[in-house]
């Protein structure tokens, strides 16, 4: 996971107009962040990897595929970090389910 952009939801001085719709009854929008908790919630936009691409370049390909396989083999249990990106279904082994997550995704040579 790469953070795309993430900030600090901060109110103080922000201007009624420019805050969001959720605080248009709050008797003092400028000042919601304040009061809304003791900490101010910080918001983060997570660029997540897409399932089956072992090599980051953002398609499923023979690249890919390679990776697969030696995951697919590999029989000592557990899941490594490298093969975790072809776990599709998050049950903590590479098998036939997510043979055919990675064959749906899969976009060629």
């Amino acid at each position: 996971m790469t953070p795309r952009r993430s900030f600090v939801f901060d109110t103080d001085g922000t201007p009624a107009f420019a805050l969001p719709v959720e605080l248009s009854g709050f008797p003092f929008p400028a000042d919601a962040s304040m009061y809304a908790s003791d900490h101010r919630p910080v918001v983060v936009d997570l660029k997540l990897p897409l399932i089956h691409d072992a090599d980051g370049d953002g398609d499923v390909d023979l690249d890919d595929w390679a990776a697969f396989q030696g995951c697919l083999a590999d029989e000592r249990g557990g899941l490594t970090i490298a093969c975790a990106v072809h776990d599709a279904d998050r049950d903590g082994d590479i098998d036939l389910i997510d043979y055919g997550t990675f064959m749906v995704r899969f976009s060629g040579p």
